[in-house]
């Protein structure tokens, strides 16, 4: 019997130094191949696809091609197609507070602020390879909101009020 790999559970004395490992063992070895994407520029493309067709006509299909991940891939960095949305959301979320806090601490007077701020959202409002694409969040979640728990909660998150 060819003796397995050592690891520092090994060296302790552990089930897997018997040469074998139990369901109840601590160790937890990565199974399957190790990841052939980048995380988050498969969030940037489904994002892309989501804020192109919108959510419920942005198939799984679409997400596959778009990302360039087969559908298990997909199930397994983000659960289902609500997961990735979701996540996409998030990301949206996160680099709108990003760019707004970065434009309000600059050293410009208020009405420079606001003009550029404006400026920037409607040239990602109506810019892109596809045309018009308008917020992503009001766009698409407001839609979403209205069955959704979870969208519904994120969608409250974009413009918190501790800000």
């Amino acid at each position: 019997m060819p003796t397995p790999p050592v690891s520092a559970h090994d060296v302790a004395g552990g089930c897997c130094a018997a040469g074998f490992r139990s369901h109840l063992c601590p160790v937890r070895v990565p199974r399957g191949r190790p990841r052939t994407y980048d995380p988050e520029i498969a969030l940037q493309r489904a994002t892309k696809s989501f804020w192109r067709a919108g959510y419920a006509a942005t198939s799984l299909d679409d997400l596959s091609a778009a990302t360039g991940m087969n559908r298990p891939s997909l199930y397994g960095a983000f659960g289902d197609k609500r997961g990735l949305y979701l996540a996409a959301l998030r990301r949206y979320w996160e680099l709108s507070h990003v760019a707004m806090e970065e434009a309000l601490a600059s050293d410009r007077t208020l009405r420079e602020v606001l003009r550029r701020l404006y400026r920037k959202a409607l040239a990602g409002y109506f810019g892109g390879k596809d045309g018009p694409r308008g917020c992503f969040a009001i766009g698409m979640a407001t839609t979403e909101a209205v069955r959704d728990r979870k969208i519904r909660a994120l969608l409250a998150v974009g413009i918190p009020e501790d800000r």
